[in-house]
């Protein structure tokens, strides 16, 4: 499986790096560097890592609706077309 670092960056380098100067880009980078593993995360928050497949589901489930509404409002609104 991939690292949580790995996951971190690639969201990162997907929706907020463009936005950041090169010096933010940097610092994230630093803070990308003192993520814990995935399993020590997952420890800390309680979470069972046996149960992933589960979690998924139940968060896709929740995130749903809400992530139907916000993609309703930016065609309404015209602004999945903004570069």
């Amino acid at each position: 499986g991939r690292t949580l670092k790995a996951c971190v960056e690639e969201a990162y380098e997907e929706s907020l790096m463009e936005h950041h100067s090169w010096a933010v880009q940097q610092a994230v980078a630093v803070a990308f560097m003192l993520l814990p593993s995935k399993e020590s995360f997952a420890e800390s928050l309680e979470i069972d890592l046996s149960k992933r497949a589960e979690y998924k589901q139940r968060v896709e489930a929740c995130m749903k609706p809400m992530n139907d509404r916000m993609y309703a409002y930016y065609e309404e609104k015209k602004l999945m077309d903004i570069p």
